[in-house]
């Protein structure tokens, strides 16, 4: 005979939150197949006309939070290697 521990409200919870992501995916992935594969019929070119800025901002602003990444993790390496010597 086998004993076997009732499983508890957090593992009841993540099994829950598990399953619901599954089926999150799935819908999504559902939905996004459906569209991918939609005719080419679509005028998108309203949609599609502002992308190039906002492309290029987007990139402006990637571009400049890595700088500002750079700039912190390089300062906090000069503090370690000040501090230890």
């Amino acid at each position: 005979m086998e004993i076997q521990k009732k499983p508890s409200i957090a593992q009841k919870v993540n099994d829950a939150y598990t399953k619901l992501g599954v089926a999150t995916t799935v819908a999504g992935l559902a939905v996004l197949s459906s569209a991918a594969h939609a005719e080419g019929d679509l005028d998108v070119t309203a949609f599609t006309s502002g992308l190039t800025s906002v492309t290029a901002n987007a990139k402006l602003i990637f571009g400049g939070a890595l700088v500002v990444i750079a700039l912190f993790v390089a300062w906090r390496y000069t503090k370690r290697g000040a501090n230890s010597a």
